[in-house]
Order: C-alpha cells, then structure tokens, then sequence
C-alpha cells in the first residue's frame, strides 16, 4: 500500500498529535534542550508551524513540522525543524515533492532543516541539499567564590 503524506489542518492537531508523539519525541530527545512536546504541539496549535504526516492506512509512520520564515533580509525559506518517524526511503521523494511546492506557495527561496545527526545530510544528497552552518556550544561554567 503506498503511503498517504497529509498536511493536518490546525482543527485537527489536538486529534492528530496522539498519533505523531512517538515520533517526535524520539526528535525531542535528541533536542530536549530546545524543545519538548508541548512546545510543538503549542506552535502547531497556534498556526505557526505544520504538521505533516506519513500514514499507512490509520497509522503514523512518520511526521514533518514545517514553517515559513523570512529572514531579516527579506529572504524567505521554507524551514523543516522537526522530522521524525520511519520508513523514510518510501516517503522522502514524495515528501520533498511536497516541501517545494510548499515553497514555492510561500514564496520561498529555499528549503532548510535542522539536523541533530549527520546522516540527514547523506540522505539528502539526492535531493541537492547541501550544509549552511554549523552549530556549535559549550556549557556555562559559574564560577563559585
């Protein structure tokens, strides 16, 4: 059976997030930092950002959360921060069908995401992303007197 890649309108999102959880908090530990499912499920509610779902028949196999920035320079990318689930060699064409459409309906000049493993960059090689920036950090030390 071939997969069903859905946008879920914002009516939908307290219905469909149940279903989407196991995903994304697999995303969520990899970033606790600077997410948790509440704050996705918050911008999803809010219309800011879209979720995207990759269902076989009632099941959520995989989930997309999409957004449309602009950049304080007038440049406007379609941003994909969260990406989580399975079976990703059955939806990824279809999904970055849908991703540049998106973009092109936002007026987008690009595509970006946020990738917290390497292997993003390999499995999008097909599709011509390339990398912008690296995120680098260190953890504040106090100093006690």
């Amino acid at each position: 059976m071939k997969l069903t890649i859905a946008a879920v309108p914002v009516t939908l999102v307290e219905h469909m997030f149940p279903k989407c959880e196991k995903h994304l908090q697999k995303v969520v530990d990899k970033a606790s930092t600077d997410i948790s499912l509440e704050t996705i499920k918050n911008d999803l509610l809010q219309g800011g950002h879209m979720l995207i779902t990759i269902s076989d028949g009632a099941e959520v196999v995989a989930v997309n959360v999409v957004t449309a920035n602009q950049m304080p320079t007038g440049y406007r990318v379609l941003w994909i921060p969260i990406t989580g689930g399975e079976r990703m060699d059955e939806w990824l064409d279809d999904f970055m069908k849908l991703a540049q459409q998106l973009a092109v309906d936002q007026n987008c000049n690009e595509i970006r995401g946020m990738a917290c493993r390497k292997g993003w960059l390999r499995a999008l090689k097909e599709h011509e992303w390339y990398p912008i920036h690296e995120v680098i950090g260190c953890k504040v030390k106090v100093e006690e007197n």
